[in-house]
């Protein structure tokens, strides 16, 4: 056996919407900054999984366990025999979503350093916490579980370890067998190690292994960025107007917050913390992709010159989303209504080598009576022609929300394997995005032409439009962004991401007149401008 120690829990319970979730929670003082956070649903019915060996309790993670017996998840709807994934979590699944997000708020936790372990009836927990967070967790214990996923892609980078025995006869191994061979397809990181001999009740002792848990505490999720988080963030706040908006220079110039005051409405996700904003950008306020969206192997030919981008998607073997979107901004004005910021790529920038055009984007926000004006001004400050495509990654809160997206009357085909587009059209089929929809339940990934809106009073604009209970956002997007790209990772998370673009994904390389592609070059010493507005009306 492996030394292991009793760790002190103090038990608790979080209320959500007339239900207690009762739980036992860990956490000692410590030197570290930040911590990292473990998430334990025991379905082994005797809490073998309450104690840690001791080389991982040295370092002092939080726990939050939870003691999802078969019994109790069968009351709840939630039992191996007859699990169903539904698209709205049973009571225990959402009251535990708003725990951890609670936890992440109040508390100093590692983003970086999220886990999750679930042995017997408590993996069903777990994978309804991965497919409804996606991207949230840096790895995963599953331990002689039983449920079947097979039409579930994650496409998320959380790392995954089955353990089963053999000879367990309540949670058969073909389970997790069939599992794994589901997310090999899509998955970058799955293991399954089988235990011949082994029945449920042996297997639960892996989890007193310190090996075990010094892989689990080893894995990080991916940061966006390779750079380091700076210690001294200074968030620049504007108030005007009865709105009121943040700023991070230090994050790709990104607006992380814009409420309406009157109303108390958020009108772009935000983050928990600023770190956020370093490890997942795309996911909050409206960050710029410079240039947008996926490049095949992170390589195109432009006048001549073969360019390579950093390959930051691995398993598709892209790079994604641009070179500004968190890098340092500078801050160059500020008013009590009015801030701007500038990027400067030129050859000290790391891409340089792979990217060499050098050029400077000026970003103004500035707040209306209507809600934010939203300027870019990019100019090519070299001698020879630069590629141009320029676009955002805007997230919005999906909760409470009804959404049209302005659209085309087809979409592109995207390839499921590399997310990019095969250069066919298909006509709209599940729902077309001009009509109301829904975004929670509703898988949104959609790449097309842009089109407009028409408003109740005969109007149109070109953007999209989102109802909130407190009154309707207007996005209304720059004639010059001829494209979409959205998503909303599956459908299940509490944001859509609209991002208007003003080429095609991989554009550069396709084989299509601009025209079609939306690429422009941008000559030497000139510049050129996108300008978009946020415009909310509330509800009286």
């Amino acid at each position: 056996m492996h030394s292991c120690t009793n760790l002190p829990y103090q038990t608790k319970q979080f209320s959500f919407q007339d239900f207690e979730l009762q739980y036992l929670f860990h956490y000692q003082e410590s030197t570290e900054k930040y911590r990292p956070l473990l998430i334990v649903a025991d379905g082994s019915e005797h809490g073998v999984l309450k104690d840690l060996p001791q080389e991982i309790a040295d370092q002092k993670p939080m726990i939050l366990f939870l003691p999802f017996t078969k019994t109790y998840l069968k009351q709840h709807g939630l039992d191996s025999d007859s699990y169903t994934f539904r698209k709205e979590p049973v009571k225990p699944v959402a009251a535990l979503l708003k725990l951890i997000d609670s936890v992440l708020q109040e508390y100093p936790i590692d983003f970086e350093r999220i886990y999750l372990c679930g042995s017997a009836s408590g993996g069903i927990v777990c994978w309804e916490l991965m497919r409804r967070r996606i991207g949230l967790f840096a790895a995963a214990l599953m331990i002689g579980t039983k449920t079947d996923l097979t039409d579930w892609n994650p496409n998320a980078a959380t790392a995954i370890r089955l353990y089963h025995g053999v000879d367990d006869t309540e949670y058969p191994i073909d389970c997790s067998r069939r599992l794994y061979l589901s997310l090999m397809d899509v998955y970058c990181d799955v293991k399954l190690h089988e235990f011949p001999g082994t029945g449920a009740e042996a297997l639960h002792y892996l989890f007193h292994d310190p090996k075990l848990f010094q892989w689990l505490f080893s894995v990080r999720q991916k940061v966006f960025t390779s750079m380091p988080i700076p210690e001294n963030m200074s968030v620049v706040e504007l108030d005007a107007f009865g709105f009121t908006a943040k700023i991070l220079p230090e994050a790709g110039g990104n607006i992380f917050s814009l409420q309406h005051k009157a109303t108390g409405t958020q009108l772009l996700r935000e983050p928990h913390r600023k770190e956020e904003l370093f490890h997942t950008p795309e996911r909050f306020g409206i960050p710029p992709l410079f240039p947008p969206n996926r490049i095949e192997d992170g390589a195109f030919l432009f006048e001549g010159k073969i360019c390579h981008l950093p390959i930051n998607q691995k398993v598709q073997n892209l790079h994604l989303h641009g070179i500004a979107i968190s890098k340092p901004w500078l801050l160059v004005k500020q008013a009590k209504h009015f801030a701007e910021l500038k990027f400067v790529f030129n050859e000290t920038s790391p891409e340089y080598e792979g990217f060499p055009f050098t050029c400077e984007i000026i970003r103004r926000y500035e707040l209306t009576e209507q809600g934010l004006k939203d300027t870019a001004i990019i100019r090519n400050t070299g001698t020879c022609n630069m590629p141009l495509g320029f676009g955002y990654h805007t997230a919005f809160p999906a909760e409470g929300a009804t959404v049209r997206v302005g659209a085309a009357d087809h979409k592109f085909e995207i390839n499921k394997t590399s997310f990019l587009p095969t250069g066919r059209c298909l006509e709209w089929s599940e729902f077309h995005p001009g009509t109301p929809f829904i975004p929670f339940g509703t898988v949104v990934d959609f790449h097309c032409r842009t089109g407009v809106l028409k408003q109740d009073d005969g109007t149109e604009f070109q953007g999209a439009e989102l109802v909130y209970p407190q009154g309707t956002l207007r996005y209304i997007t720059d004639e010059k962004f001829g494209f979409w790209y959205t998503w909303n990772a599956g459908g299940l998370n509490d944001f859509i991401c609209l991002e208007p673009v003003s080429w095609m994904s991989n554009a550069l390389n396709l084989p299509l007149p601009a025209s079609r592609s939306g690429v422009r070059k941008l000559a030497a010493g000139e510049e050129i401008s996108f300008v978009n507005l946020l415009e909310f009306t509330a509800d009286h």
